[in-house]
């Protein structure tokens, strides 16, 4: 089927774009460079205009994954293959505004330790979509424990379960989490 973006240039184009259904709120777009000289360790540095091939709402964002930023309305953009040899975007229906983190306040060591994430608009509504993050478990001492890659499931929420370990250090612990679309 046709993709939300499609290369400026046509069937002219040395960029393949593939798209992925990310729940009701997200559709993804890799964009990657199909140029080589001899072999496929071999690129040129391309660069390609992106266009939207259908309408989206006018609060729908574009973001640039790669870069964890939100780009903006979305629209025609620049895709930058030139130091990269792929790029993901994502577009939403509307701009990612909070993260909503929950964790138990209070475990002992051995423990394990529930969280839940999930992205929330500037209503303060849950994005129904897979949106990937970064969440780190971080020691009284200001070290990192441990980090995780991770991304929400289709309905927009995601939970596990950390162990804690028997002789780990007492004091407060915090757990972090970065979205990947907007840093």
């Amino acid at each position: 089927g046709r993709g939300v973006l499609q290369p400026e240039k046509g069937a002219e184009t040395k960029v393949s774009l593939m798209q992925i259904d990310g729940g009701r709120d997200a559709r993804y777009v890799v964009a990657v460079n199909d140029s080589w000289i001899g072999t496929q360790a071999d690129w040129h540095q391309v660069k390609e205009r992106l266009i939207p091939s259908e309408r989206i709402d006018a609060a729908g964002r574009l973001y640039d994954g790669t870069e964890e930023k939100l780009i903006g309305t979305f629209g025609p953009v620049d895709c930058d293959l030139s130091t990269t040899i792929a790029r993901v975007y994502a577009v939403l229906p509307r701009e990612i505004a909070a993260t909503a983190l929950a964790a138990d306040r209070s475990i002992k060591a051995g423990d394990d330790l529930p969280v839940s994430v999930s992205f929330l608009d500037t209503g303060k509504k849950p994005l129904e979509a897979v949106v990937p993050f970064h969440m780190s478990l971080i020691r009284p001492d200001g070290k990192v424990d441990r980090e995780f890659y991770r991304s929400t499931a289709r309905d927009g929420r995601f939970a596990m379960s950390i162990p804690v370990a028997q002789n780990a250090p007492a004091g407060t612990w915090t757990v972090a989490a970065r979205c990947q679309l907007n840093g």
